[in-house]
């Protein structure tokens, strides 16, 4: 059963299912959004443990196999951890940050990023530029907080850039700290 769910999430989140639709983020953005969601405490990159996590509990939503909210046990939490595990064998890095974006709570209603670039400046997730994208993977981490206050976005988005600056390219840290957060329109949401 397990497997059977690792590969039918695999098979509707890889690069090959979305040949026929847009990508959630563009394609080579990857890095930007794993390095802005995935760093710890010291700012490092981790192995995509919160992506892979919340990729598992959005399948097993899907199945109706997750537990009530406030349910989650340790038997739930081991149960999640072995089937990341399976995911982490079966899904490169590209395929994870795209699975992981198209699901995504960007505040103010919209879920997944070619809902909040829409929204938000709206754009494409073809046309949307590295600032754009670094700002969702910062509102990602608490969209509830930052989406509604900018002060705090932009304080989290530097800090995380700048704990990013090993994982990305010289060049793209330094443009994207230059220019700061992509500013979110006042009143701008999916839905209320």
């Amino acid at each position: 059963m397990i497997r059977a769910i690792l590969v039918a999430f695999a098979l509707t989140t890889s690069q090959a299912a979305a040949q026929d639709k847009p990508l959630p983020i563009p394609a080579g953005m990857e890095p930007l959004v794993i390095a802005i969601v995935e760093q710890n405490s010291q700012g490092e990159v981790e192995t995509l443990g919160s992506m892979l996590r919340e990729l598992v509990i959005w399948a097993e939503q899907a199945n109706g196999t997750l537990p009530e909210e406030g349910q989650s046990t340790l038997s739930d939490q081991l149960r999640w951890a072995g089937k990341t595990v399976g995911l982490r064998l079966i899904l490169s890095d590209s395929e994870i940050a795209q699975g992981w974006a198209a699901r995504a709570d960007l505040g103010h209603g919209c879920i997944g990023f070619p809902a909040a670039l829409d929204a938000y400046w709206g754009t494409t997730s073809q046309d949307a530029s590295p600032q754009q994208i670094a700002t969702l993977a910062t509102i990602a981490r608490s969209p509830v907080t930052f989406a509604s206050k900018p002060e705090m976005l932009a304080a989290t988005y530097h800090q995380l850039v700048s704990n990013a600056e090993g994982a990305l390219p010289e060049s793209l840290s330094k443009t994207l700290i230059q220019n700061g957060p992509a500013a979110i329109p006042e009143g701008a949401g999916c839905r209320e």
